[in-house]
């Protein structure tokens, strides 16, 4: 892990609540990095750090399906973060609600950025040097802190975590071009 990125001092409010906005997160797109697009995903930046906040997990995520979103989640079906075209057609009014799903998502969790690049979101607590890896036949990351100088490659279990371009197994279909590691897990 590169930088740790306390996202609810930038998120929260004086009274408390979320706020999150198209500028905020261009405005924090532009703190991280000078880059236009995320290079795992193709999409723009602030839109691949919306889809971290929210670990991929609100109605607005291209991973639920249409039918699904139909169905359980009206009023979002006419929003959308259209990433193809570059551009965005989610309306003011529409943010206010998505930060609240935000919101909860972020009350025990930071971002992090990766030495790679990778953006992630993880429970509070880990720390610059930790490692974030996906076990064989696993398919969702997890972070790691490896022990102290007595048992060197030892690791500690510190959370599961959501890394933006590397969750659904995607990195496990991979696995010729990924560092594989044996190690001890106390």
């Amino acid at each position: 892990m590169n930088r740790v990125i306390p996202i609810k001092s930038i998120l929260v409010v004086k009274d408390e609540s979320c706020a999150v906005t198209e500028a905020i997160l261009r405005e924090l797109a532009a703190q991280l990095t000078s880059l236009e697009n995320y290079p795992f995903t193709g999409e723009p930046f602030w839109i691949a750090i919306f889809r971290t906040l929210s670990a991929d997990r609100t109605a607005l995520s291209p991973r639920i399906k249409e039918e699904y979103r139909t169905k359980f989640l009206v009023k979002f079906t006419d929003w959308k973060l259209n990433h193809e075209e570059m551009e965005q057609s989610l309306p003011a009014k529409a943010w206010p609600e998505v930060s609240k799903a935000i919101a909860t998502i972020i009350e025990d969790k930071d971002m992090f950025l990766t030495e790679r690049g990778y953006l992630g979101l993880g429970h509070e607590g880990f720390q610059i040097g930790d490692v974030v890896c996906v076990f064989t036949g696993g398919e969702t990351p997890f972070l790691l802190r490896e022990g102290g100088a007595p048992r060197g490659g030892m690791f500690r279990l510190l959370s599961e975590c959501y890394i933006h371009g590397v969750m659904d197994g995607e990195v496990m279909q991979s696995l010729e071009s990924k560092r594989m590691e044996c190690f001890e897990i106390e």
